[in-house]
């Protein structure tokens, strides 16, 4: 195992966590504002986002820094390529997330036999899993994440590997607690996703919605009756 791989492993490790409760709010707020009720309905419990953004945040992260270092990419190139530069990085890191999205569909409909969200409402959607406005939210995300985060980043990434890296022994106490962190995220992750697999195998569920925690069905036939009372 290489010292690179071994700091890389580090950020991830110690970034996941703080940028998971990031995840987890914005997502609540989200959903308040929207909503007008705040509510999670996730497979996973309160104090636990959603992994697929932190994750898709962190690869985007490595990403744009590997396509800049490949297409050499530096501060004192000029503003107009830059920004052409990231325009393209967007598109293309967009479209692995859509093709992620896709192929995450296609496997939940293997296993339950739908996918657990569905675009069939959405402009230029595909089966109910891809759409256009999916993937235009990718790519604004990433150019919002290119041109005012990234760099912010690339500071904690350096004191990590630097600062961290070199006494990691004297923080084993840190690292034991983001240990714990880490199992009980992917058990809870885990488990749901065996209580969905297990709900999906029994005939009489085959057209019901998987709904975790029981409070859930109560969120969810609420809202739909403000929305309905709404359209009539």
């Amino acid at each position: 195992m290489s010292e690179n791989f071994r700091k890389n492993f580090l950020f991830v490790f110690m970034v996941y966590p703080p940028l998971n409760l990031i995840v987890l709010y914005f997502l609540a707020t989200f959903k308040l504002l929207n909503n007008h009720f705040l509510y999670l309905t996730g497979v996973e419990p309160l104090l636990f986002g959603d992994p697929a953004f932190v994750i898709g945040g962190i690869l985007c992260f490595f990403f744009l820094k590997k396509a800049r270092n490949v297409l050499h990419v530096d501060e004192s190139e000029g503003v107009f390529f830059k920004i052409i530069l990231n325009f393209f990085i967007s598109f293309v890191f967009a479209l692995c997330c859509v093709s992620f999205e896709l192929i995450g569909g296609l496997v939940q409909n293997f296993l339950f036999g739908h996918t657990t969200w569905s675009y069939s409402n959405e402009f230029l959607n595909y089966r109910g899993m891809i759409c256009l406005k999916v993937f235009l939210v990718f790519f604004f995300s990433v150019l919002f994440f290119s041109f005012f985060i990234f760099n912010y980043f690339l500071r904690i990434e350096s004191f990590i590997k630097n600062e961290v890296y070199r006494n990691v022994v004297a923080f084993r106490k840190v690292i034991i607690v983001f240990s714990v962190f880490w199992v009980i995220h992917l058990l809870c992750f885990l488990g749901g996703y065996v209580n969905m697999w297990l709900f999906y195998r029994k005939e009489e569920n085959k057209d019901k919605r998987f709904l975790p925690w029981p409070e859930h069905k109560i969120i969810i036939d609420y809202i739909s009756d403000r929305k309905n009372n709404k359209i009539d």
